[in-house]
């Protein structure tokens, strides 16, 4: 898929929330809120922006969930991956991988939080862009 605007490769994500009668809906309304705020954070070259998103709301049923629906530009990896990767060099080549990988992660960082926000879901997986 491509951005109708940017015409850069997309990806879109489907986050599949939590059901149940006494949090349907809590889950969704925080999920596009976090979305939201997320689009919110001023443009940053170390940040994936999302381009949009939305809520979709399956049906009644517990076995339906609702979905967070996220569209964002496609990255080429994540830390994970990178982690991966890393297992067979030596370690001054790891030394170099990790401070090479930690400088723009550090800079996001540092971006989102001049802007009042924090990260709380900090882990490999949602470190793109590799």
């Amino acid at each position: 898929l491509k951005h109708e605007e940017k015409e850069e490769p997309v990806v879109v994500k489907k986050v599949m929330l939590a059901w149940s009668e006494f949090t349907r809906g809590v889950d969704a309304n925080n999920s596009l809120r976090e979305a939201v705020l997320a689009k919110s954070i001023t443009p940053h070259p170390n940040i994936l922006p999302i381009y949009s998103s939305s809520i979709v709301m399956e049906g009644e049923e517990e076995e339906e969930m609702d979905k967070l629906i996220l569209v964002m530009p496609e990255a080429k990896g994540d830390a994970a991956s990178l982690v991966k990767e890393m297992h067979n060099a030596s370690l001054e080549e790891r030394a170099t991988q990790i401070r090479d990988f930690a400088k723009p992660v550090l800079r996001g960082l540092a971006h989102i939080h001049q802007q009042g926000f924090v990260h709380r879901d900090i882990k490999p997986e949602n470190i793109m862009g590799w």
